[in-house]
């Protein structure tokens, strides 16, 4: 397989962002199931989870293509923005900053 031109150090804090994204998400999912007032929310977080999920798996393959994990993390963050809830804070900050890691820099 080709390098994939993203590197380590790049590659490993944007993962250790989007892990953190997706437990903080996973959290406030839960909480949100639980209530029938924001059990509607708690749907539209799913596919941004997921998401970043896909995002963290390419992002841990030692010889993947890295840089598919990009659309994944812009997308779940551009999700998130949209939600204008405070509980989604932590995880949209988190989100944004593994997406900027994943983009700060591409090997030439």
């Amino acid at each position: 397989m080709a390098n994939s031109g993203m590197e380590l150090a790049r590659r490993l804090a944007a993962l250790r962002h989007a892990s953190v994204a997706i437990d903080l998400l996973r959290d406030v999912h839960h909480k949100w199931l639980l209530m029938g007032a924001t059990r509607p929310s708690a749907h539209l977080l799913e596919p941004v989870i997921a998401e970043l999920e896909q995002a963290a798996q390419t992002l841990t393959q030692s010889r993947g293509d890295h840089w598919s994990a990009v659309p994944l993390a812009r997308s779940a963050a551009q999700a998130l923005r949209g939600m204008g809830r405070s509980e989604l804070d932590p995880s949209r900050h988190e989100a944004q900053l593994a997406y900027e890691e994943m983009t700060a820099h591409r090997a030439s």
